[in-house]
């Protein structure tokens, strides 16, 4: 442990037995947290990769178009003031 973290439960000690539950809630829930972020983010970045490599054998078979984006944009703005 390094001196930090163990001046900071030296300071927690002095606390009343209330307020260390709480501190040590959210200690817990801090740590949960970066485990379930760093698990999200793992498999976020595999559906990633699994896009990536999707539209790359699109492309490479030949299923694209070059994008027209003066035609999206003015499907859009006609979508967006049709009543």
């Amino acid at each position: 442990m390094t001196w930090l973290l163990e001046e900071a439960f030296t300071l927690a000690r002095t606390l009343p037995d209330d307020e260390q539950d709480e501190l040590a809630a959210r200690i817990i829930a801090e740590l949960t947290a970066d485990d379930t972020f760093d698990r999200e983010i793992a498999v976020t970045l595999d559906q990633l990769d699994w896009l990536i490599e999707e539209a790359r054998a699109t492309f490479q078979d030949g299923r694209t178009e070059p994008l027209d984006l003066e035609r999206r944009c003015d499907r859009r703005r006609t979508q967006s003031i049709a009543p």
